[in-house]
C-alpha cells in the first residue's frame, strides 16, 4: 500500500472524516502501517488529523488555492 493510494481512499471519502479502524478495515492495513503513512502524510500537509468524542479521525486537507472562488457562476444577472 502506498500514500497515493491511501490520498485516492480519502479522496472517495472526503465529505467525512474517516477513522483510524475504518482505514484499516478498509484498506488491509496494519494499524502500524496506516499510522505510519498517515504521519507521513500530517507531516506533507496533505492530511490533517483532529480528536472528537475520544476518537482521533483523518481527512484530506483542501488544496485549492485560497483565492480560488467555488461558488457556481450563473449566466443571468443577479
Amino acid at each position: 500500500m502506498s500514500a497515493e493510494e491511501l490520498i485516492s481512499y480519502l479522496e472517495e471519502n472526503k465529505n467525512r472524516a474517516v477513522s483510524l479502524r475504518e482505514i484499516v478495515s478498509s484498506l488491509g492495513l496494519s494499524a502500524k502501517s496506516a499510522r505510519a503513512l498517515l504521519d507521513s502524510l500530517i507531516k506533507e500537509g496533505r492530511v490533517e488529523r483532529y480528536f472528537h468524542g475520544g476518537y482521533t479521525f483523518y481527512r484530506l486537507i483542501d488544496r485549492r488555492p485560497s483565492g480560488e472562488d467555488t461558488t457556481p457562476t450563473s449566466s443571468e444577472p443577479p
